[in-house]
């Protein structure tokens, strides 16, 4: 796997802006299809033709259909051959989730109350670090701000600031289970319909996709395009994930 970042400019040597950088990687994706190549695309403005089709309805029903959820564990073909750690990898995820949500780093003080409040939000809805429990309805964004005010303090107002995104103006995109399941040779996740205070959240959601569809399907050649990468990684905790996935990708 080849994981190609457009679009940084805090990175030096940076490429100004009309020098050609979305060109570039558009004659890269048609020369990986040539050779057989999977291709994904995250494109916060869709400047490449999109999976799902750009919608012709208001921006809320693009995000009900585009809909990912960040508690989703791996789909198990077989659960006697899963990873006992990977809920426990969900769990550190949904840390950095967070963290990007919000737009900051959780200290060390405050990362204990989501902790507990994530693997309450599991066990609640009756999954296990048992693969065979996987296959149950995951929790969501409002369960896990419930879990958080249950169990006061710190978590309270983590719960608090949470509101937006389980009851308020951003609600319908954490609402319910995941919408989409993308597949193809070439598949462009658009984020132009979210709101500016959602991009940042939606292509840390998206390359989580991605990666799992990697992780899941090994023994083929792909290539990820992420455009406008900067979005992701002006945040520390969004900057590490990209960063620890783009070196990971090497071993697929």
């Amino acid at each position: 796997m080849t994981c190609q970042i457009l679009g940084n400019p805090k990175i030096k040597p940076w490429i100004p802006g009309g020098s050609g950088k979305s060109y570039l990687a558009k004659l890269d994706i048609l020369r990986s299809r040539y050779h057989g190549v999977q291709v994904a695309v995250i494109d916060p403005k869709t400047n490449t033709p999109a999976w799902p089709p750009p919608p012709t309805g208001p921006a809320s029903a693009s995000a009900l259909r585009g809909r990912l959820n960040p508690f989703d564990l791996p789909s198990l073909r077989d659960p006697g051959r899963a990873r006992a750690e990977g809920l426990m990898r969900r769990a550190l995820f949904l840390h950095t989730f967070l963290g990007v949500l919000l737009g900051e780093t959780l200290m060390a003080a405050e990362r204990a109350a989501p902790d507990q409040a994530i693997m309450t939000c599991y066990h609640r809805a009756g999954i296990t670090a048992d693969p065979r429990t996987w296959a149950r309805p995951a929790p969501l964004l409002a369960d896990l701000a419930a879990a958080l005010r249950d169990g006061g303090g710190a978590g309270a107002g983590l719960a608090a600031r949470l509101v937006p995104f389980t009851e308020g103006t951003h609600s319908q995109l954490f609402a319910g289970p995941a919408a989409t399941r993308a597949g193809g040779h070439l598949v462009t996740w658009s984020l132009r319909d979210l709101p500016d205070e959602l991009k940042t959240a939606g292509i840390l959601l998206t390359l989580d996709a991605v990666w799992r569809q990697v992780s899941d399907q090994a023994g083929r050649q792909r290539r990820l395009v992420v455009d406008e990468a900067w979005l992701l990684m002006r945040q520390h905790d969004g900057a590490q994930f990209l960063f620890r996935m783009a070196r990971a990708a090497r071993k697929h």
